[in-house]
């Protein structure tokens, strides 16, 4: 074998045996030049593939696991958001899993503008009412902010034990970062939630609500957004 194939064997062997990298080199131009490479805290990509394909062999009873997860994901399609219907008086509200939709899409375009971690967004954005499945979506007015973050720790709990416990932590980490406002994409997405609700109030003033019964969500939104560019895409909404 001639010291060129010697080179390329050891070349490959390095891509293939070293976690991460020849990820780490293919992702590294793109993500110093576009935004932030998709990663899971601490976990290399290469070790997110590998968990990923040999769970299905590896853990017992795992479809039933994954059934019992998405029972309480697609209960959201059920659960309306309270705010409308209270307030509004609106019979058929948008869903919280409307929300949760609308508040993802919204949550990959403005973290990619910015250069967070989209993909950590995203999912926090997915988990982030998750709970209200179970507790359903309760507004300020009938419950204390401790009172609401302990039933819906309490709730999530609940929902992630369905999961294998490989995953089960690194999601409760999102959800964690999530309520405590950690990350810059934590505090972003509480942003982006209220954002979201703006768009919706707009929405429904386009279909014949007034203004005025609005007012509430828009006064609402003008004091939780803290980000300015957010605060600038709230007032093109109100306009």
């Amino acid at each position: 074998m001639g010291i060129s194939s010697i080179k390329i064997l050891s070349f490959l062997q390095y891509w293939i045996l070293v976690p991460g990298a020849g990820l780490e080199r293919a992702t590294a131009r793109s993500s110093a030049e576009c935004s932030p490479r998709l990663s899971y805290p601490g976990i290399t990509p290469i070790q997110i593939v590998t968990n990923l394909s040999l769970s299905f062999e590896n853990i017992e009873g795992i479809n039933k696991m994954i059934e019992k997860f998405f029972e309480k994901v697609l209960e959201l399609k059920n659960v309306p958001r309270q705010g409308w219907k209270e307030k509004l008086e609106i019979d058929n509200p948008e869903s919280v899993a409307d929300h949760s939709y609308s508040t993802t899409v919204l949550s990959m375009i403005l973290s990619d503008i910015k250069g967070l971690d989209t993909e950590k967004i995203i999912r926090m954005a997915l988990l982030h009412d998750l709970a209200e499945s179970i507790i359903g979506d309760i507004t300020p007015d009938h419950i204390t902010k401790n009172e609401k973050i302990t039933k819906e720790n309490h709730a999530i709990k609940q929902i992630l034990k369905n999961l294998p416990d490989s995953i089960t932590e690194s999601y409760f980490e999102i959800w964690d970062d999530y309520q405590k406002k950690k990350s810059k994409e934590a505090i972003l997405l509480h942003d982006i939630d209220k954002l979201e609700m703006a768009f919706q109030a707009k929405f429904y003033q386009k279909n014949g609500i007034s203004k005025e019964k609005l007012k509430t969500f828009f006064d609402t939104a003008k004091i939780e957004i803290k980000d300015k560019n957010l605060r600038d895409i709230l007032s093109n909404i109100i306009e």
